[in-house]
């Protein structure tokens, strides 16, 4: 009897250890739990931040992965370039599409593109982040409106230069 007391003294001893054992890795467990709710809730911020700066910004966005897929783009980019829908890249128009895919073989590009209905649109391609392959980020802004202005311009100065060497009578 004796034997079977130490026995059972044994095992509550035992038992009340792991008891003690679960009580702290549930505790660990809770404290992660509440830690990463807090980050996820941080990053929830910060991406409908993200969708908010990207919806209202004036200039056409889109981001493009690796591999060419589109990522993120803004309404003012389907505005800008006469799309109906959230663009594919197959979907932009072709000097567009190849802008974007010269950028994703070799990074950082500036160009002057023509853009549906006649118009201009300034062209700038950017890696994302510092890894090679992340992708890239594309921003078009309509320069139209500064295109005419310089062209006319122009056209006045040369007009004037005209008119200054030509001799009056």
């Amino acid at each position: 009897s004796g034997c079977i007391l130490f026995l059972a003294s044994y095992q509550l001893t035992q038992r009340d250890r792991a008891l003690r054992q679960l009580g702290a890795a549930n505790a660990r467990n809770l404290k992660l739990n509440a830690e990463l709710e807090q980050q996820m809730a941080a990053r929830m911020a910060d991406l409908a931040q993200t969708q908010a700066i990207l919806r209202n910004i004036a200039d056409g966005v889109i981001a493009l992965d690796a591999a060419g897929g589109v990522t993120a783009s803004n309404p003012a980019l389907e505005e800008l370039l006469d799309l109906d829908t959230a663009p594919r890249l197959s979907d932009l128009p072709d000097a567009f599409e190849r802008f974007a895919r010269l950028a994703l073989d070799g990074g950082e590009r500036r160009e002057t593109l023509e853009l549906p209905g006649d118009r201009v649109g300034a062209a700038v391609a950017a890696p994302i982040g510092q890894t090679d392959g992340a992708g890239i980020v594309v921003s078009v802004r309509d320069i139209t409106d500064e295109k005419a202005a310089e062209r006319v311009r122009a056209q006045f100065l040369a007009n004037m230069s005209h008119e200054i060497r030509t001799p009056m009578n």
